[in-house]
């Protein structure tokens, strides 16, 4: 070993002392600020349409220990520490800045405020925007994606047709259902909904004669994601594949439970019904009896006034 001892760096007494540790502190401290931070990653972004088994796909997420980050809904936020555990409705302005700019510097900053939040996964709109998903693929070069895909494109859009009834119905903001007037939630994903379908140049509730215009706009993004991305992160995945493609993807054992089958076709049928038959009811009472109470009264002056008139005609006769 060397015994030889650095000399110090010190000045003569009364001297200004030369550059050293004391004065780098603030140089250091300044670069610190400046340079740009990493703030950590997701580990999958989810790309697919609506109605293309999202909602069993954050169920597996979940199952399989990720914390998946889905605007308008609050499953995962129960589990970390995320102050805004109502469905991100605090995340509802940036979102529509995020849709309304064509710049992706706002989807940047939203989606690292998201990771620092405890969120290691994302999922639903506004990424069914192709240039949103593949802006968030670049932002996030480690991230796996995963594109949801429906067994048709006749199916799906059959399938988005009946949810979006569904949803205009279960998120109006003037309804008899007190739980969907007062719902917050609900109309937060509402507004979001609107500002993504309006950015797509697509109606919010489409009907059959839109078929072509929807089928067209799914197919095209999935081409251009598939296109995009290469296929070592890039995972195509249906939800009647159940978990074993998925895990093999995601690197992670199969669960011993059976993959979810959540808000299948049949229910969503089965609600919207529910829902028209509530609305029919509720209009018969609060439209139909007044309606009926007035023509009664209506008919009963008009009788009234007949009888009358006949009088006066009996009397100016004799």
């Amino acid at each position: 070993m060397c015994s030889e001892r650095l000399p110090r760096m010190q000045g003569r007494p009364g001297s200004a002392m030369p550059f050293g540790w004391p004065s780098a502190v603030p140089l250091v401290a300044a670069l610190l600020v400046l340079a740009p931070h990493h703030v950590g990653s997701f580990k999958v972004i989810c790309v697919g349409y609506p109605r293309t088994g999202l909602t069993s796909l954050e169920e597996a997420l979940l199952k399989l220990g990720f914390a998946p980050y889905r605007m308008g809904h609050e499953k995962s936020a129960q589990l970390i520490s995320d102050k805004d555990k109502y469905g991100h409705t605090k995340d509802l302005n940036r979102w529509l800045e995020v849709v309304g700019h064509e710049d992706l510097a706002p989807l940047e900053k939203l989606a690292d405020d998201i990771v620092l939040r405890g969120y290691d996964s994302i999922l639903d709109i506004p990424l069914d925007n192709t240039a949103l998903a593949l802006g968030l693929i670049r932002h996030f070069p480690n991230a796996k994606v995963i594109l949801t895909l429906h067994d048709g494109a006749a199916g799906w859009f059959e399938s988005f047709r009946i949810h979006m009834q569904d949803f205009n119905m279960a998120s109006a903001r003037f309804s008899p259902h007190r739980e969907i007037a007062l719902n917050g939630r609900l109309h937060a994903l509402r507004r979001l909904h609107e500002a993504d379908t309006k950015k797509a140049g697509l109606p919010f509730v489409p009907k059959e004669a839109d078929a072509q215009r929807f089928i067209t706009a799914y197919e095209a993004h999935n081409a251009e994601v598939t296109a995009s991305v290469g296929p070592e992160r890039l995972l195509t995945f249906q939800a009647p594949q159940e978990w074993e493609p998925l895990c093999t993807f995601l690197a992670l054992g199969v669960p011993s439970v059976h993959y979810p089958k959540l808000h299948t076709l049949k229910r969503e049928k089965q609600h919207l019904k529910t829902q028209q038959h509530y609305l029919f009811v509720f209009d018969m009472f609060f439209f139909g009896i007044p309606v009926m109470c007035m023509s009664v009264m209506a008919h009963h002056f008009w009788k009234s006034w007949r009888s009358k008139l006949k009088v006066a005609d009996e009397k100016s006769t004799v």
